[in-house]
């Protein structure tokens, strides 16, 4: 009799921890599909987002002035684009860098010293450039006060940012011109 109660105990053991094995590998499992269903762990970076001119974003030649497709994409299909990345990346922080072309631009705007606190504050009305560095950082900020509008972007830190002529899309030697003048929107935690 006695023989036989170990017996069974020894079998309801066996099974209670054959149970536990399972059950535990299932939710390990579960664990994983969860974390690689969205795709992104924690040392993946977002896509660096570029708008160029060749693309169709463009800016009045020679001053920050949107397009009007430009700026009703900016409070459309890219603020979408954006608010999916934050999520998804669990970004906090977007920089705005704006690019520009090697034509020299005429200084009939002052410099950005004056300017470009105001207008990030949303005080300030036209931004003083004297250059394609002080031209790509105005185009960086118009792009950044129009984009902190969108209130799904709220707690998001904005930068702007300015490239100038220097940087060529995508690591190239060279671009035209349309490739050139162009905005990159990083997104970073």
């Amino acid at each position: 009799m006695d023989e036989q109660i170990h017996q069974t105990m020894g079998q309801e053991l066996l099974y209670l921890l054959l149970i536990v094995f399972v059950s535990s590998t299932l939710v390990l499992a579960v664990m994983l599909l969860q974390r690689n269903a969205g795709g992104v762990g924690e040392t993946d970076q977002p896509p660096i987002i570029t708008l160029s001119e060749a693309q169709g974003y463009s800016f009045t030649s020679g001053s920050t002035e949107l397009s009007p497709q430009f700026l009703k994409q900016l409070h459309g299909s890219i603020a979408d684009q954006l608010v999916r990345t934050v999520q998804i990346y669990h970004v906090n922080v977007i920089e705005i860098v704006g690019h520009t072309d090697q034509a020299h631009v005429k200084a009939r705007h002052g410099s950005l010293d004056d300017s470009l606190i105001p207008y990030l504050a949303g005080e300030g009305g036209a931004l003083g450039f004297a250059d394609n560095a002080g031209l790509g950082m105005a185009r960086a900020a118009v792009v950044m006060r129009e984009l902190k509008q969108d209130q799904r972007l709220a707690n998001i830190k904005f930068i702007p940012l300015s490239g100038a002529h220097a940087t060529p899309p995508d690591g190239e030697e060279s671009a035209d011109g349309a490739r050139m003048r162009r905005v990159e929107i990083r997104l970073r935690r």
